[in-house]
């Protein structure tokens, strides 16, 4: 998913949003993964388990919600500005709206996070089969 993809995206859910620059989505980024990979990284040596970010999840190495439950929680945060950001890192939005965007039917994997890490929700290429996630940091 490209930039003006995921802006035609935000332009329909009417989110708010504004281009993180470069350096600072390698900061968010390497952020998110200190809080959602950790077991990754340390079971496995590497923060990114098979090519996604995600497989951390869908593997059980990393604890998430699943499907319908991840959904239900999601919901339930309470509404502030978040982060939107791709697989591949290319690009990251800060981000603001009325409800929590629902972007599982889009086809690419897409990674939320509360603007403080305090949760995230993937969604990923392979919806409806795997995903999405939902989780909060390891403690």
């Amino acid at each position: 998913m490209d930039t003006k993809q995921i802006k035609e995206c935000f332009n329909d859910l009417d989110i708010t949003y504004t281009l993180v620059s470069k350096e600072e989505t390698e900061v968010i980024i390497k952020n998110w993964l200190k809080h959602y990979a950790y077991n990754v990284k340390k079971e496995t040596g590497d923060w990114i388990f098979n090519k996604f970010k995600w497989h951390g999840f869908s593997s059980e190495i990393q604890a998430s919600l699943i499907g319908t439950d991840a959904v239900n929680e999601y919901s339930k945060q309470y509404l502030t500005d978040y982060y939107i950001f791709g697989e591949n890192e290319d690009w990251c939005f800060h981000c603001e709206s009325k409800t929590l965007p629902d972007l599982a039917f889009y086809g690419h994997d897409i990674y939320i996070a509360h603007h403080n890490m305090k949760w995230t929700m993937v969604y990923t290429h392979e919806h409806p089969h795997f995903g999405p996630y939902f989780a909060t940091p390891v403690s």
